[in-house]
């Protein structure tokens, strides 16, 4: 019966032991109730059925905001396009409150106290950035701070990646723009 065996197979991927798996609840999730969802050309039995497997999902399966988050953070499923952009702007928000919660620093060199650079090499330092500004007609002020920030850039990024690759060994490059995703991950 194909209905059970997306149950099956998906039981399977969900307690694989090789690698963590949180990222796979919500997109396993969402599948099983739209597989389940009736249909017309069901039978009033396979309707039945179809229900009480909506009902059980339901009721065994609780989605959290780290399950959502863990979702983010896995490359294939970062843009959450089977959500709302509500939703979307929740798991954000919810993503950037486990960086806080975590006590994730923004980078270790944060507690080093560096000597002040020079008034002159302020004004002779030009980044990339600041050309790249400048050449798109932007202005620093006409950046919002949450523009800026690691989980919004993410979200936005392209990145090339392996499939068989996990998500920690993705982020583990503490070189990498988003190793502080890698802690939440």
């Amino acid at each position: 019966m194909t209905i059970l065996s997306q149950f099956k197979t998906a039981s399977e991927q969900l307690s694989a032991d090789h690698e963590p798996t949180p990222h796979l609840v919500v997109p396993w999730f969402c599948k099983l109730k739209s597989f389940c969802a009736d249909k017309n050309s069901d039978t009033l039995t396979i309707h039945g059925f179809k229900k009480a497997l909506r009902q059980k999902l339901d009721g065994k399966i609780w989605l959290t905001s780290l399950h959502y988050s863990a979702t983010f953070l896995h490359p294939t499923t970062k843009a959450l396009s089977a959500l709302t952009k509500r939703e979307r702007e929740e798991i954000l928000a919810d993503t950037r409150k486990l960086i806080v919660t975590l006590q994730i620093p923004k980078s270790d060199h944060e507690n080093i106290k560096q000597a002040p650079k020079s008034k002159r090499f302020k004004k002779d330092l030009i980044t990339v950035n600041a050309v790249l500004k400048e050449f798109a007609c932007q202005d620093d002020q006409e950046i919002d701070e949450e523009e800026q920030d690691e989980v919004a850039e993410y979200s936005r990024a392209t990145l090339r990646f392996s499939s068989e690759e996990a998500v920690k060994s993705r982020f583990a490059n503490r070189h990498s723009p988003y190793w502080r995703l890698a802690n939440v991950s």
